[in-house]
């Protein structure tokens, strides 16, 4: 009886490992049951697109800037980069600079991803999603040439009450109204679009 029932206990044993080694054969779709296998990246090759992260007012990351662009996304890819790490591309129709100049059309690039069962968390809890508008501060390109991204000061823009305004409250910075050029005599908690791209406009 014993002999009978270590038997049956190997043979069930041997049909697990069989399948399961079957599974592992597949063309890299995710597993379905398997919650995604999150990694660190890898080191190499993703140096220029770490995300300094010290705090910044909106002033200091507009002296820091080499541009600063009202755009609007179009869309974003994920594929894999340089050292074999996950990155997502987003590209973005250029509106208006406040600072420097641009091409009609820009593309960032931002570590982090998903391709198949295998996750990289991006630094940046943001999604720029498809139609989606922002005013982003811009360091100098990487060694890929692609922009680098002041973290501190990505402004979405909304609407608020029929008015387009920015989110989060810019600090630092003297607000002028865009209709006269009169300054705010307080600081304002909310902060109109167009007042907000004047004052960019006239930091001297």
């Amino acid at each position: 009886m014993l002999r009978s029932v270590i038997l049956m206990c190997i043979t069930c044993l041997v049909a697990v490992l069989a399948l399961d080694a079957q599974d592992g054969q597949g063309n890299g779709a995710p597993k379905a049951g398997r919650p995604p296998v999150v990694r660190s990246p890898a080191h190499p090759g993703f140096v220029g697109d770490t995300l300094d992260v010290v705090p910044l007012t909106t002033l200091q990351a507009m002296e820091r800037a080499e541009r600063v662009l009202y755009v609007q996304s179009t869309g974003s890819k994920v594929k894999r980069g340089v050292g074999g790490n996950i990155f997502t591309y987003t590209t973005f129709r250029v509106i208006r600079a406040a600072k420097g100049t641009a091409r009609a059309e820009i593309e960032l690039r931002l570590l982090g991803g998903r391709i198949d069962n295998e996750v990289i968390v991006s630094p940046l809890n943001l999604d720029f999603r498809s139609g989606d508008r922002f005013v982003l501060f811009l360091g100098k390109d990487n060694a890929e040439g692609y922009p680098t991204l002041i973290p501190q000061a990505i402004y979405t823009v909304k609407m608020q009450d029929g008015v387009e305004v920015v989110d989060p409250t810019p600090t630092g910075l003297q607000f002028y109204h865009a209709k006269g050029g009169k300054a705010y005599t307080t600081s304002p908690s909310i902060v109109p679009l167009e007042d907000f791209i004047f004052s960019l406009e006239h930091v001297r």
